[in-house]
């Protein structure tokens, strides 16, 4: 009996077998339905069916048929608290249990054993839909529960900091109860700080784009305050700016901060004790901005990832501990929706210098357009 045939005759049974061991990973005390534990298994036998009637078709055909019936099943596993090695789990499961069924001990014959071999592609395409789709909605499901949460902490982190600037003016403190309000403003802004870079991180990974608010303004002015802004943060480090050319342009002036404060204060953090150096040059189409220190390099393995904070490295212990290493990934979501590059090189005769390309033309263009994944 061919195998399509088996699987065919033996549906129910197969079916039976699927539910029993995907039971087997459940807690006790969580009860799901029948239909919830087989879920799309018929659809899968149903395509199996068909491929190995079509064995002349190629695999790309499959690809694609397949792909849906995986993408749900493995929705519905995450929805049932099932992790993606039980969800593999599964699939192997399948895979040895309904060979052996069909084959016992005996040895396969020619066409068995084409059967075999194009069961186990399908199965193979059918892993990876699975565990691709159950990545996407696992890391879909925690952006949008950090979203929620960094979300709602909004409100009362507002009325924490307009209490602590109202106290002062409400009088009757004394100086220590004075600084303690002022403490608690300026820490309250700090987390507001952080909250903001959350949000705006969280936008990204949902693909929601980075919303601009273009201007005609000049790239060198907006470096000039931010680099003041870092110098009263950073009293002991020397930064030395630099702004040659036409530096106007049509862009995002808040955003464009971002990526000065964030460039030049990764740069403080993680160099050594030599000044940083804030180049801005406008020439032709673009408008750049370096940023360079001196220091340890980047090693080379950490270059690919410099940008994404999950796997960008740690930073030194040096660094501000309030930083999520969220400053670069930011920077390059901004130069991405001005349509512009981030690029980074680091060595240790030259040191790191981190350059952000503005387009002087059609940058507005891009305005809430790109993404970050």
């Amino acid at each position: 009996m061919r195998l399509s045939e088996f699987i065919r005759q033996n549906t129910p049974e197969i079916m039976a077998r699927w539910e029993d061991y995907a039971r087997e990973f459940l807690p006790p005390e969580q009860a799901i339905d029948k239909s919830s534990l087989r879920d799309n298994i018929a659809a899968f036998l149903k395509l199996l069916e068909e491929r190995l009637d079509k064995a002349q078709h190629p695999p790309s055909d499959s690809a694609t048929s397949c792909g849906d019936a995986a993408q749900v099943h493995a929705e519905h596993r995450f929805l049932s608290g099932f992790d993606s090695l039980e969800v593999l789990s599964e699939f192997v499961a399948l895979r040895e249990r309904l060979l052996n069924s069909w084959l016992g001990d005996r040895v396969p014959d020619k066409d068995e054993i084409v059967d075999v071999r194009n069961f186990n592609r399908v199965m193979d395409e059918l892993i990876s839909e699975a565990l691709t789709k159950y990545s996407e909605t696992e890391t879909k499901a925690r952006t949008l529960f950090l979203g929620t949460l960094i979300h709602d902490l909004k409100n009362p982190l507002n009325a924490i900091s307009q209490a602590a600037q109202t106290l002062p003016a409400v009088g009757g403190l004394n100086d220590k109860q004075k600084h303690l309000a002022c403490q608690i403003g300026k820490s309250s802004a700090r987390i507001n700080e952080l909250v903001t870079a959350l949000i705006d991180a969280t936008r990204f990974r949902l693909g929601k784009g980075m919303p601009l608010n273009c201007a005609l303004i000049g790239l060198g002015d907006i470096a000039r305050d931010a680099i003041e802004e870092l110098r009263s943060a950073y009293p002991h480090k020397e930064i030395r700016l630099s702004i040659e050319g036409d530096t106007s342009g049509y862009w995002d002036p808040v955003r464009c901060a971002e990526v000065v404060s964030n460039l030049t204060a990764n740069a403080i953090q993680h160099g050594d004790e030599a000044p940083v150096e804030v180049r801005v040059t406008g020439s032709g189409e673009e408008v750049m901005i370096a940023v360079h220190n001196k220091g340890e390099p980047i090693p080379p393995e950490a270059l690919v990832h410099i940008f994404d904070p999950l796997k960008s490295p740690p930073p030194k212990a040096k660094a501000d501990k309030m930083s999520l290493g969220l400053g670069l990934f930011i920077a390059r979501a901004v130069m991405m929706a001005h349509g512009g590059a981030l690029s980074v090189t680091s060595t240790a005769e030259a040191g790191t210098t981190f350059c952000a390309s503005f387009p002087r033309s059609g940058a507005g263009q891009h305005a809430g357009a790109a993404s970050v994944h």
